[in-house]
């Protein structure tokens, strides 16, 4: 089977593409400077004043208790981070927010009085806080997370794609009914969808695929990270999931971490989770979706554990569901590895 395009970290914060990572910044410095080899001695990759061949600012990095993805948006260079106390009643740590670069293989966060430099190796990253409290117990070593690149042929479909929102919503009902088993299939069109359901298909949802587009929501709860929905958005989703079967109207949140206000449906990203897909036999972003598709899926967890699963989907056209028009009719999985 073709190997498929995923990050095969558990960030708690994640899926977020880097290629920004190479770019250059307003003053034109290079963000992904590069060293020589010395064949006698190719260095330390964990010491980043050791000769590397290449290093990388940003990416996703990890360790038992906490986990950082560091990336470039429009407007620069950001940190998103969520730190899981020892004390199971304790709120989660979190920190975001926007980074500087000057030079070097350091970037640095500075607001409201706390500061932290983090400092790049090529497989792992240092955390110090140089100034304030508050962040402390983000300090000390992580691992960087790597990506496994897709043999010849195998692509990830194109975000934002029909192929995309199918195949993500495919993983979430194996993770939400079917967690583990090597073989089986999930009947959507005759099956039944109340609100218990679909409340921890949403939560896990959000946690697979939109962590990395998570933000912080204080008028909402410190206690996470939130992706927000709108509402139409999620009932698109809610009738492309459900064939047609479950939508907003019927949706109530009482109960649960997911919070409704002003047309927006809040979504905590609780860290479990991390997941991708890829196609080995069509376009990323093709104009005609198949009635028998073929997707490959990856899933991580928290913790470790890992699922690496074909998935088969029986579709037809719905143009009453949604912005997609695409209904999911059944699903057959087998885990490969």
């Amino acid at each position: 089977m073709k190997r498929i395009f995923i990050i095969t970290t558990i960030a708690a914060l994640l899926l977020l593409s880097f290629a920004g990572c190479s770019k250059k910044n307003k003053t034109g410095n290079d963000l992904t400077p590069t060293g020589s080899v010395d064949p006698n001695n190719p260095g330390n990759d964990d010491d980043p004043n050791a000769s590397v061949d290449f290093i990388t600012l940003g990416g996703y990095f990890s360790r038992d208790d906490a986990n950082l993805v560091i990336f470039i948006s429009n407007n620069g260079w950001n940190v998103n981070g969520i730190l899981f106390p020892k004390d199971e009643n304790a709120s989660p740590l979190i920190l975001s927010g926007p980074l500087t670069y000057k030079e070097g293989l350091d970037l640095n966060y500075s607001k409201d009085g706390e500061e932290i430099t983090f400092t790049f190796a090529k497989n792992s990253m240092t955390v110090k806080t140089t100034k304030g409290n508050t962040y402390t117990a983000f300090d000390g070593s992580y691992k960087r997370e790597e990506e496994i690149v897709a043999a010849d042929g195998s692509v990830p479909p194109k975000s934002g794609s029909t192929l995309e929102l199918i195949g993500r919503i495919a993983v979430t009902h194996y993770m939400a009914q079917a967690e583990g088993i090597p073989a089986c299939t999930i009947d959507l069109s005759s099956g039944s969808f109340d609100n218990a359901y679909m409340t921890e298909f949403t939560l896990k949802y959000a946690d697979l695929f939109l962590a990395s587009e998570a933000v912080p929501a204080p008028e909402i709860s410190v206690d996470y990270l939130y992706y927000a929905f709108s509402e139409t958005d999620l009932n698109n989703l809610f009738l492309t999931a459900t064939a047609g079967k479950f939508g907003t109207n019927g949706f109530e949140t009482a109960g649960s971490d997911i919070v409704y206000k002003d047309g927006t449906y809040y979504i905590p990203c609780y860290g479990n989770f991390a997941a991708g897909l890829a196609t080995s036999y069509t376009a990323a972003d093709p104009d005609v979706i198949s009635d028998r598709l073929l997707l490959e899926a990856a899933v991580t967890k928290k913790g470790g554990g890992r699922y690496d699963m074909e998935m088969t989907l029986s579709t037809s056209e719905n143009a009453g569901l949604g912005a997609a028009g695409i209904q999911i009719n059944s699903v057959t999985y087998e885990l490969t590895k």
